[in-house]
């Protein structure tokens, strides 16, 4: 595909995206009223328009704590991308020093902890990006959305993207893919839940 097309994509912010977008806010369940590791972590299967089953995920950070130190939802990511055999992941929340930094908050290390396994062999690209907002609109977020994306042609799924809870930059860019793989504002809406 060629830059421009892909400018000209995310240059538009279309009703789906939105909706989606929105809706990804209301399926969140946060914390305590979590019932499930895949709630907790906010971890899904991406699966819509030409998209198969099981290629991409979505999720919180696999090992960032939340605010109040609590490392449950980081440690529940990791463990359902283990289960789901994740090969390749987007993080759109940490710079490279982030990212180690947050492998030391939550007690990782290669052996122990699957996301920093793949970090270890280069299949982690630390993205960071402000949430979305005014500064999706300029050339320069839309180029570093390019470029990260880019990762995944060059390695293996199935795929992860997450920021810090799985929801601002993490779903404009599941929107993104969606809509190039051919989705409707109905499987948008169905790949979110």
């Amino acid at each position: 595909m060629r830059n421009a097309t892909l400018g000209k994509i995310l240059s538009k912010i279309t009703k789906g995206m939105v909706v989606a977008i929105a809706l990804t806010a209301i399926v969140f369940v946060h914390g305590a009223s979590a019932k499930t590791d895949e709630e907790r972590a906010n971890f899904r299967n991406v699966q819509a328009g030409g998209m198969g089953k099981n290629v991409l995920y979505r999720s919180a950070h696999p090992a960032r704590p939340t605010d109040s130190g609590n490392t449950a939802r980081a440690k529940a990511a990791n463990k359902l991308m283990q289960a789901h055999g994740i090969q390749a992941v987007l993080n759109f929340a940490d710079t490279d020093s982030d990212l180690k930094s947050n492998f030391k908050k939550v007690g990782a290390t290669p052996s122990t902890y699957y996301y920093m396994g793949l970090y270890e062999k280069g299949k982690v690209r630390p993205s960071y990006m402000r949430g979305p907002g005014k500064s999706t609109r300029n050339s320069s977020y839309r180029k570093k959305i390019a470029t990260a994306m880019k990762f995944f042609t060059t390695n293996e799924g199935p795929y992860l993207i997450h920021c810090v809870i799985g929801r601002d930059r993490t779903g404009i860019t599941i929107e993104i893919l969606l809509d190039l793989m051919g989705g409707t504002l109905r499987l948008h809406t169905r790949g979110l839940g």
